[in-house]
């Protein structure tokens, strides 16, 4: 990951410290699984992983400062808001990071746009939404938030709206596995 003189611990410790003020059981350990998942998706693809990885670590950032309860419906109301935050936050975050003001900039959308699935399109968008969505089912990462009928709808729509969205091999590799242990684990 170039430039050298980019301080990931440090920028995970500043993003961690944010997220302790939204949903700290689930973002926190989400966003870290996420940039796990990035990671090993960039192992195999080509791209900016500086921008990805700073991406996946902001990605759900404006949840901390979106008012919503903590089930489906709550969350999935709240999606459009945290992206807005975010990305204003993402804006104000990146900009002591050594980054260019196009990487800057590409942050912030990535950021503005991760959840709206039907858009998504970009090697960017499409890598930042598989690991996302791969941090979600990480079972050994992630604890689930979501019980019951919440769980239920959850993975309902995990499958019928993420899986057949998945574009890269090894994304697609990683889903199934995910997938299964996910669902033996409900």
């Amino acid at each position: 990951m170039e430039p050298k003189d980019f301080d990931e611990k440090k920028f995970r410790d500043r993003v961690i410290g944010i997220l302790e003020s939204g949903r700290p059981e689930w973002d926190i350990p989400h966003t870290l699984a996420t940039v796990y998942w990035i990671k090993e998706l960039m192992a195999g693809e080509s791209g900016d992983e500086l921008v990805l990885v700073c991406a996946a670590y902001l990605h759900d950032i404006g949840y901390s400062l979106v008012e919503f309860t903590n089930d489906w419906d709550g969350i999935h109301q709240a999606k459009s808001d945290h992206m807005a935050k975010g990305a204003v936050m993402a804006g104000e975050l990146v900009k002591d990071l050594p980054l260019s003001q196009g990487q800057q900039k590409e942050i912030v959308r990535l950021v503005a746009i991760h959840d709206k699935l039907e858009i998504l399109s970009t090697k960017n968008e499409i890598l930042l939404f598989e690991a996302d969505s791969l941090g979600q089912i990480d079972i050994e990462r992630v604890k689930s938030t979501f019980k019951g009928k919440d769980r239920e709808k959850f993975l309902d729509s995990f499958q019928k709206r993420r899986i057949p969205r998945f574009r890269t091999e090894a994304g697609k590799r990683f889903v199934v596995s995910l997938w299964l242990r996910a669902k033996e684990n409900c």
